[in-house]
């Protein structure tokens, strides 16, 4: 049977004095000072001190975690600031004489203490006083710890068993391990709880965010993958580097796939010839998009089995490039998007241009060719250069007459009711409708508007040829995807890594993908397989909005989307993690929904205080981060996913590369004994 003494250091312990402020739930402690026990009083370890609860059948301490604890010399005082106002010789004499206590072994001068401050964790031990076969136990704790009490150090045991108090082991990941002065204890937190309320990773430069993100992700896989929940993670990848921290898994997990938003030619090259089988055209595709990634310095040496991977990957039909399913729409609104820039200047004007997308959306996608866009950009600059605008005629085949007549009347087109048709193909094609008087304009900007809405168009249309070509296995709509991510009957876990150079395709992506996800889990009351949407560099996604700002239609596409998904996501099974460096811009009350934070060394103080702020802790609690010496160090506080609610940790992340390499090791050893 388990006693106190089972839970507590013995050897050291001290006394509580107080609350520092009566309003605040803060308390100094004194420990008698040596060195030993200086390296033991430290920020982050937890001591127990009798509270007013104990009664004659139970002896009850409260949990208190250290802040800060500062060996002093009561001869000096705390504050150097002080001693400067103070005679030089008694101030040069007296540190003489502190230089020889703090060199003491054991606590034998009362002139040296260590002053701490602590605060409650929300966590009681309860040590029954009589000789049953009870055990102690940890319980909520509401009481107040008592003045002049002893304060006892908690030994490793205790504290993990405080730390993973609640968690079901079945459910719980392994995040890394604790700092020193508690190192070697694991960090674990609830990865229901931690998907479901969100999560947010905060570093500077080289903290090694990235890192953390695939860690957590790779650790997430593997535990759905036991669980058969079916999880779905889709990273959004601006700077190209989460692929190779997260190898590993794409060589583990059938259902991985990296879905390219940019067309490249020499890519739809490869894709075409792969599609056939080609072996060569895969290793080529592979070694380009290698060299588009950031490789960690731990991988360099591993890159022919990198590129390995991403051969088979290609092989395996694993590389996906987006498609817009509902092309006619996509251009449509490729247009308006221009045409937003000059409405308030062009009034009358702007409802001829507007009639070319309307008319353009109305067509079906095999209607879209490219020498048809570009015979409509040749009309746009001819009138532009006339100063003269005509209205657009929707042009159709004969089987959809009907429909599109029907059409006319809602969309204004100002059409004469009198459908032409053709193939698109055709050289007779005409979409202004000559029956319609011409609008005119004075000035530069309708033709300037014009002007731009061609070179769109002929943009476009080198976009469509690209279209055209890539294989149709090799193709993934935003409804393909979103019907793969909302799939309730494979239980397999997926992951998605999506990349691009332009951040404006990323963040039209999340916006379009994230809000269907969202609508069609709301409109059918989904929430299950579990979908986690991890956003790099969200400070470009979902930038906080201040009085006078105007952003781009993409980037307000993804911050609603985003917004959606923080705000009500968790009841349809919807989750977000954001990783940034740049916390200023984003919006405090959005980060406010995360309910686990990770946060690394934040040099500017503007950030800690946006930190800070949106969890709801003190500003010195942040700043504690600023004692984080090596990269992959980080402080962890959550409402929901750990062990106890609001409690700051200091721990060390794995390196996912590190991870990386020893799977591509034991790959490398497989294949070589077989």
């Amino acid at each position: 049977m388990k006693r106190e003494d089972d839970y507590f250091r013995q050897e050291v312990y001290g006394v509580l004095l107080g609350r520092i402020k009566p309003e605040e739930e803060k308390y100094l402690l004194f420990f008698p000072y040596s060195k030993k026990v200086a390296h033991q009083i430290r920020a982050g370890v937890f001591v127990a001190v009798e509270n007013f609860g104990s009664d004659e059948y139970y002896k009850r301490y409260s949990i208190l975690q250290i802040q800060n604890a500062v060996p002093t010399h009561y001869a000096l005082g705390p504050s150097a600031e002080k001693l400067e106002t103070e005679y030089p010789g008694f101030v040069l004499t007296s540190l003489d004489s502190a230089r020889v206590d703090w060199e003491q072994e054991t606590p034998r001068e009362e002139t040296t203490q260590i002053r701490a401050v602590a605060i409650p964790i929300g966590v009681q031990l309860e040590v029954p006083r009589t000789s049953s076969d009870q055990n102690p136990s940890f319980s909520d704790d509401l009481n107040i710890p008592k003045q002049g009490a002893k304060a006892y150090l908690l030994n490793d045991q205790a504290i993990e068993e405080i730390m993973n108090r609640g968690l079901d082991p079945e459910n719980t990941i392994e995040i890394g391990k604790l700092l020193d002065p508690l190192s070697g204890i694991s960090l674990k937190v609830n990865l229901s709880e931690l998907l479901k309320t969100h999560f947010g990773i905060f570093g500077f430069t080289k903290a090694g965010k990235s890192n953390l993100a695939s860690e957590i992700i790779a650790k997430a896989l593997k535990l759905a993958y036991k669980r058969k929940s079916g999880l779905r993670i889709v990273i959004i990848d601006y700077m190209n580097e989460y692929f190779p921290l997260l190898a590993d898994m794409y060589g583990e997990l059938p259902r991985s796939f990296l879905i390219l938003l940019d067309l490249q030619p020499e890519i739809i090259d490869s894709l075409e010839k792969v599609k056939k089988g080609d072996v060569r055209a895969a290793e080529k595709l592979a070694r380009t998009l290698l060299g588009q990634m950031i490789i960690p310095e731990i991988l360099e040496d591993e890159r022919d089995a990198l590129i390995s991977l991403l051969e088979e990957i290609a092989l395996e039909l694993r590389i996906k490039l987006y498609y817009p399913e509902e092309l006619p729409a996509f251009i449509a609104g490729e247009l308006h998007s221009i045409i937003n820039k000059y409405e308030r200047y062009l009034r009358t004007l702007v409802r001829v241009l507007r009639s070319y997308p309307e008319a353009i959306s109305q067509l079906e996608e095999g209607d879209i060719t490219p020498s048809f866009l570009r015979r409509l950009a040749q009309q746009l600059r001819d009138q532009a250069r006339r100063g003269r605008f005509l209205w657009a005629r929707p042009v159709v085949r004969e089987e959809s007459i009907s429909e599109v007549a029907q059409a006319q009347t809602t969309l204004d087109l100002g059409t004469t009711g009198r459908i032409q048709t053709a193939s698109a193909e055709s050289d007779t094609i005409d979409i202004i409708d000559h029956e319609r008087p011409a609008e005119t304009t004075t000035g530069r900007t309708g033709p300037e508007c014009a002007r731009e809405m061609a070179s769109r168009l002929e943009e476009l249309a080198g976009y469509v040829e690209l279209l055209k070509r890539i294989p149709k296995e090799a193709r993934i709509s935003a409804r393909e995807l979103v019907a793969e991510l909302n799939d309730q009957k494979s239980t397999d876990p997926h992951l998605y890594v999506v990349l691009s150079d332009r951040v404006a395709e990323l963040q039209n992506f999340l916006g379009e993908v994230g809000k269907r996800v969202y609508e069609e889990r709301r409109r059918s009351g989904q929430n299950k397989p579990p979908i986690l949407f991890m956003v790099d560099e969200a400070d470009e996604f979902l930038e906080a909005r201040h009085e006078g700002t105007e952003f781009s239609e993409t980037k307000e596409k993804s911050r609603e989307a985003s917004e959606l998904i923080a705000r009500r996501g968790r009841k349809l099974g919807i989750a977000i993690g954001l990783a940034t460096q740049r916390i200023a811009y984003l919006d405090t009350k959005l980060m406010g929904q995360l309910h686990t934070y990770f946060v690394s060394k934040l040099p500017r103080k503007t950030d800690r205080e946006r930190v800070a702020e949106a969890f709801g802790v003190g500003i010195d609690i942040i700043d504690r981060t600023l004692s984080l010496r090596a990269p992959k160090q980080w402080m962890v506080m959550s409402h929901s996913s750990l062990g106890i609610p609001g409690t700051p940790y200091f721990a060390n992340i794995p390196s996912a590369a590190e991870r990386v390499r020893s799977w591509i090791e034991i790959r490398r050893k497989k294949r070589n004994s077989s």
